[in-house]
């Protein structure tokens, strides 16, 4: 369908923190989510594994949906994350 659009990023690893030179990659992507998300359009995300990469990017998407990606300490950080969490379960 000329509506769905698949996009796969290989700079992630496993396992791992996302390599800060490619971060402007990630945004990128999370905004667009972002946007098709507020469009009512259907958005699938997952990583090899579905434990880390996606909850971690579905936060970053949260995050910019709600124009809340700004500077926080790590407490607030982690208290943002697993709010956001416990709302998509």
């Amino acid at each position: 369908d000329s509506n769905n659009q698949l996009v796969h990023i290989h700079t992630w690893p496993d396992g791992g923190a996302p390599h800060i030179e490619n971060t402007s990659i990630y945004l990128e992507v999370a905004a667009k989510v972002a946007e098709a998300i507020k469009n009512n359009k259907s958005v699938f995300i997952h990583c090899m594994a579905g434990l880390q990469r996606t909850p971690t990017f579905i936060v970053m998407c949260e995050l910019l949906m709600h124009q809340q990606l700004q500077v926080m300490t790590n407490d607030e950080a982690r208290d943002f994350i697993n709010k956001t969490i416990d709302q998509m379960k």
